[in-house]
């Protein structure tokens, strides 16, 4: 696994080259259209952290309520477990008792505020491709990340092609930037489910066509 994705596309271009054919779309519309349903099932299929989860295993209490403007606050209360020290003290070997609380408080707060980052790196691209096929992009409630993906729709031309880049990268053994494996495994479900859409719409597409002439 490195920094970028290795999908096996053979058999979406072959389908996606028979769904062209028949589509009564245009190219450019087509092609972006189909790269909007590919991110939007990839987002979806992306797997969100356990919140809850995460604040038992390191000792965490989260208060919600809604302010007077009618956003959301949320309160967190600190109770670093073992585990947590572990983190820190592998992380940062040496610290002094008084060092080492607000290490743990500050890890904590790093792992709740990445709850859902790996779904969120997929929203810049995703709201782009949203916004030039005019279908709404559903990213509520995801966190803000530094390294958003990148979109670059299809436009009218001889070879037209839609590309997206995921960015997101994390470190697997301390040094190498790498794609969490289940990103990968995401957009590979997603690629595979438009395909067997495009099959559906192609086999319906040809019999109405047939009954047409008959």
């Amino acid at each position: 696994m490195s920094g970028h994705m290795t999908i096996d596309s053979t058999a979406f271009n072959a389908t996606l080259r028979k769904y062209l054919a028949v589509s009564t779309r245009s190219l450019t519309d087509a092609i972006n259209e189909k790269m909007f349903f590919i991110l939007d099932r990839a987002q979806k299929q992306t797997p969100i952290g356990d919140r809850s989860k995460i604040e038992t295993e390191l000792g965490a209490t989260t208060t919600e309520r809604i302010g007077k403007s009618g956003k959301l606050r949320r309160k967190i209360s600190y109770t670093p477990t073992k585990l947590v020290y572990k983190l820190v003290n592998r992380k940062t070997p040496g610290l002094t008792r008084a060092d080492i609380e607000p290490a743990a408080k500050r890890l904590i707060a790093a792992r709740l505020r990445a709850v859902g980052s790996l779904r969120a790196g997929w929203s810049n691209a995703l709201r782009k491709f949203g916004q030039v096929t005019g279908r709404f992009a559903g990213s509520t409630g995801l966190p803000k990340v530094k390294r958003g993906s990148e979109a670059r729709p299809a436009k009218d031309g001889l070879k037209a092609q839609a590309e997206a880049v995921y960015n997101l990268l994390q470190r697997s053994d301390g040094k190498t930037l790498v794609i969490d494996p289940r990103v990968e495994s995401a957009l590979a479900s997603a690629f595979a489910a438009e395909a067997a859409s495009m099959e559906s719409y192609i086999e319906r597409k040809l019999g109405a066509d047939w009954r047409a002439k008959v």
